[in-house]
Protein backbone atom coordinates (compact mmCIF):
# COMPACT_ATOMS: atom_id res chain seq x y z
CA UNK A 1 0.00 0.00 0.00
CA UNK A 2 2.66 2.33 0.63
CA UNK A 3 3.55 1.88 -2.75
CA UNK A 4 0.30 2.07 -4.68
CA UNK A 5 0.05 5.72 -2.76
CA UNK A 6 2.55 6.92 -4.94
CA UNK A 7 5.06 6.55 -7.74
CA UNK A 8 7.94 4.60 -5.48
CA UNK A 9 7.87 0.45 -6.51
CA UNK A 10 10.54 -1.71 -4.31
CA UNK A 11 12.68 -4.46 -4.58
CA UNK A 12 12.13 -7.04 -2.11
CA UNK A 13 13.41 -10.47 -0.39
CA UNK A 14 11.15 -12.16 1.88
CA UNK A 15 13.90 -15.14 2.44
CA UNK A 16 15.25 -14.38 5.53
CA UNK A 17 11.36 -14.06 7.13
CA UNK A 18 11.17 -17.71 7.41
CA UNK A 19 9.75 -20.59 5.84
CA UNK A 20 6.28 -19.77 6.30
CA UNK A 21 4.15 -19.60 2.99
CA UNK A 22 5.01 -17.00 0.10
CA UNK A 23 1.44 -15.50 0.38
CA UNK A 24 1.41 -15.26 4.37
CA UNK A 25 5.09 -13.84 4.29
CA UNK A 26 3.61 -11.24 2.02
CA UNK A 27 0.51 -10.73 3.01
CA UNK A 28 0.52 -11.20 6.88
CA UNK A 29 -0.40 -8.35 9.54
CA UNK A 30 0.88 -10.17 12.76
CA UNK A 31 1.84 -8.71 15.74
CA UNK A 32 4.86 -6.78 16.10
CA UNK A 33 6.15 -6.80 12.26
CA UNK A 34 6.68 -3.31 10.84
CA UNK A 35 8.02 -2.20 7.72
CA UNK A 36 9.97 0.91 7.88
CA UNK A 37 10.84 3.22 4.85
CA UNK A 38 14.76 4.94 5.56
CA UNK A 39 16.19 7.55 3.62
CA UNK A 40 19.40 6.06 2.60
CA UNK A 41 21.61 8.44 4.34
CA UNK A 42 20.09 7.77 7.70
CA UNK A 43 19.96 4.31 7.60
CA UNK A 44 23.21 3.81 9.79
CA UNK A 45 21.93 5.53 12.47
CA UNK A 46 18.72 4.10 12.78
CA UNK A 47 19.92 0.34 12.36
CA UNK A 48 22.47 1.41 15.35
CA UNK A 49 19.33 2.73 17.03
CA UNK A 50 17.80 -0.95 16.61
CA UNK A 51 20.83 -2.51 17.84
CA UNK A 52 21.13 -0.38 20.97
CA UNK A 53 17.81 -1.20 22.26
CA UNK A 54 18.39 -5.15 21.43
CA UNK A 55 15.31 -4.95 18.54
CA UNK A 56 15.70 -7.72 16.29
CA UNK A 57 15.45 -6.24 12.22
CA UNK A 58 16.04 -7.55 8.86
CA UNK A 59 16.68 -5.36 5.87
CA UNK A 60 14.41 -6.71 2.96
CA UNK A 61 15.11 -4.23 0.20
CA UNK A 62 15.31 -1.21 -1.45
CA UNK A 63 13.04 1.36 -2.98
CA UNK A 64 12.84 1.78 -6.71
CA UNK A 65 10.73 4.28 -9.28
CA UNK A 66 7.51 2.86 -10.74
CA UNK A 67 7.58 -1.23 -10.22
CA UNK A 68 7.09 -3.62 -7.60
CA UNK A 69 9.57 -7.22 -7.75
CA UNK A 70 9.09 -10.08 -4.66
CA UNK A 71 11.63 -12.82 -4.45
CA UNK A 72 11.94 -15.58 -2.04
CA UNK A 73 15.02 -17.78 -2.55
CA UNK A 74 15.89 -15.76 -6.29
CA UNK A 75 12.18 -16.86 -7.46
CA UNK A 76 9.82 -14.22 -8.24
CA UNK A 77 6.67 -13.88 -6.35
CA UNK A 78 5.66 -10.60 -7.60
CA UNK A 79 6.94 -8.38 -10.63
CA UNK A 80 4.37 -5.63 -11.78
CA UNK A 81 4.21 -2.19 -12.52
CA UNK A 82 3.29 0.47 -9.76
CA UNK A 83 -0.08 1.49 -11.77
CA UNK A 84 -1.19 -2.01 -12.48
CA UNK A 85 -0.98 -2.92 -9.00
CA UNK A 86 -2.83 0.53 -8.13
CA UNK A 87 -5.75 0.08 -10.69
CA UNK A 88 -6.49 -3.50 -9.71
CA UNK A 89 -6.32 -2.34 -5.91
CA UNK A 90 -8.68 0.11 -6.59
CA UNK A 91 -11.29 -2.45 -8.33
CA UNK A 92 -13.99 -4.25 -6.53
CA UNK A 93 -14.74 -8.02 -6.89
CA UNK A 94 -17.95 -7.29 -8.87
CA UNK A 95 -15.19 -5.32 -11.48
CA UNK A 96 -13.40 -8.65 -12.14
CA UNK A 97 -16.80 -10.81 -12.52
CA UNK A 98 -17.86 -10.20 -16.17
Amino acid sequence: EMAIGGDLGATIDVSALGDLRSDLLIFSESNTRWLVEIQPEKRQDFEAILRNAEVPFTDIGRTTKGHLTITKSKKPLIAAPISALRTSWTKTLWDYMG
